[in-house]
């Protein structure tokens, strides 16, 4: 627990940069959560219904997520 205070008072005077590293790992978090999502739009719109338009669309957001 001494070791938590400890901590704390070293990042209190930085609370902005805390928020932007939690909302940012949010971020990254939702981006890795989406890739199978996206992946599966590629295999079941476009592979399986053999548009090559399409399977460029949603690799292109595969590309733009990771």
């Amino acid at each position: 627990m001494a070791t938590l205070r400890r901590l704390a008072t070293y990042l209190a005077p930085y609370p902005w940069w805390i928020v932007f590293l939690i909302v940012g790992m949010l971020v990254g978090l939702a981006g890795e959560l989406a890739l199978p999502f996206v992946l599966r739009l590629v295999v079941d719109k476009g592979i399986a219904a053999g548009s090559m338009p399409v399977v460029l669309r949603y690799t292109g957001m595969l590309a733009l997520i990771a």
